[in-house]
């Protein structure tokens, strides 16, 4: 029996996603780095979806569900390291609601305007 190359890759991303269960908080280094786009997830009790993971910065790119305005966070900052505390909760909670789709036409945010957000060097 041979396997095409889209069932493998279907069967690639189960075995990904099944380490991360729904509800589980994702609170450590590697299960933020199993987060693949298109993953819900809640960030502070807000559902959001991943839109991409960029690891040499620490950037978690989502947009809110429902929204197209991406948004940004370090994701350092919801990581529990080995030599915190035990009852130090982080900045910033994650957890994993479950797989999904990539949300199709996401924008930036509007620019700001007014004094000091302009690009001129004039102003």
């Amino acid at each position: 029996m041979r396997i095409t190359e889209s069932q493998l890759r279907r069967v690639i991303r189960e075995t990904m996603q099944s380490t991360l269960q729904p509800g589980q908080a994702v609170d450590s280094l590697e299960s933020v780095r199993l987060l693949a786009p298109g993953d819900n997830i809640t960030i502070n009790g807000r559902p959001s979806t991943v839109i991409e993971l960029d690891r040499t910065t620490g950037t978690l790119a989502y947009v809110d569900q429902g929204k197209s305005v991406k948004k940004s966070l370090d994701y350092r900052f919801a990581v529990r390291y080995p030599d915190d505390p035990p009852d130090m909760i982080p900045e910033v909670q994650i957890s994993y609601v479950g797989p999904g789709s990539v949300p199709s036409k996401t924008r930036l945010p509007p620019r700001k305007k007014g004094p000091g957000y302009s690009y001129s060097i004039y102003d």
